[in-house]
């Protein structure tokens, strides 16, 4: 609407040409659509970071341990806890985390008993 009422004239060479002003127009409204279709779709998205997104993830024993040690996860090396002897390449599932270390089990232990 401000580019109708931007030159309003009738010198030859000031005017802006109506199509112009129209597909400038659908091209603004497709922009301003496609725009909010992606951050809809980014609201709706789980979380990706903190302490909830640990939970439940699937990381791979560094060395073998039996009470603490170091786990790859998320591309990370972290300090994990565990009940039972784990051994490296190994899966493991974080079940809590408390501070900067994860309480883990066996993947393989988890799958049997669910």
């Amino acid at each position: 609407f401000g580019s109708l009422i931007l030159i309003d004239t009738d010198q030859p060479g000031y005017g802006i040409s109506l199509t112009l002003i129209g597909a400038l127009s659908l091209i603004s409204a497709f922009l301003l659509m496609f725009v909010l279709g992606f951050a809809m779709r980014s609201h709706q998205r789980p979380v990706v970071s903190g302490k909830e997104e640990m939970l439940g993830a699937v990381g791979v024993v560094v060395d073998d341990f039996s009470d603490r040690g170091t786990i790859h996860i998320h591309g990370e090396i972290w300090l994990a806890r565990t009940d039972t002897p784990l051994h490296k390449n190994q899966s493991v599932r974080v079940i809590s985390r408390d501070g900067l270390v994860l309480q883990v089990t066996a993947e393989d232990i988890k799958e049997k008993t669910s």
